[in-house]
């Protein structure tokens, strides 16, 4: 007979919910890469926050490993809303700089519409920087989960982005 014996830490996850001033943080950084290229400002949806909790609550019960990459939603479980997704080693990282690493993307970015090519496994990342100035989107809403390894961002966006054939901005 054997025994598992897991340390609880392990399977520890928390589902709290972003701040007053994460919500401001992330909301402020998207709006000054939109300003920066001359697209409307959006705003702040509690509703798309809750949709972004429910995913990255089940990021955190997923139990990945530092290396394994997290999984998308389908375009189906998020309602048709545009997704980003960021992670980093728990309470490592500040959840500006988790969202930085999308607007970093904007130094890759040549302006060209978007096609399937940008997301192919090897391509360079862009969609999270198109992502965040889309010209179409109007509202955001983020959450945060964290296991025992890792925090995890999800962001979500209405309406979407990254459509093929079409520019950002």
């Amino acid at each position: 007979m054997a025994i598992l014996a897991v340390s609880l830490t392990v399977l520890q996850v928390s589902y709290a919910q972003l701040s007053s001033a994460d919500q401001d943080t992330l909301l402020n950084l998207h709006n000054s890469e939109r300003g920066q290229v001359g697209v409307p400002f959006i705003s702040w949806s509690n509703s798309l926050a809750e949709d972004a909790q429910g995913w990255a609550n089940h990021v955190a019960s997923l139990g990945l490993a530092e290396n394994q990459l997290v999984p998308h939603a389908t375009w189906e479980e998020r309602n048709s809303h545009g997704e980003n997704l960021a992670w980093g080693a728990t309470g490592e990282f500040p959840i500006s700089v988790l969202a930085q690493g999308w607007a970093d993307e904007k130094a890759i970015y040549d302006g060209h519409p978007i096609s399937e090519a940008d997301f192919l496994p090897g391509s360079p990342m862009i969609g999270h920087y198109t992502q965040m100035v889309w010209k179409d989107t109007t509202e955001i809403g983020c959450a945060l989960a964290s296991d025992a390894i890792q925090d995890y961002l999800v962001c979500r966006y209405n309406p979407s982005g990254n459509f093929y054939g079409q520019t950002p901005y």
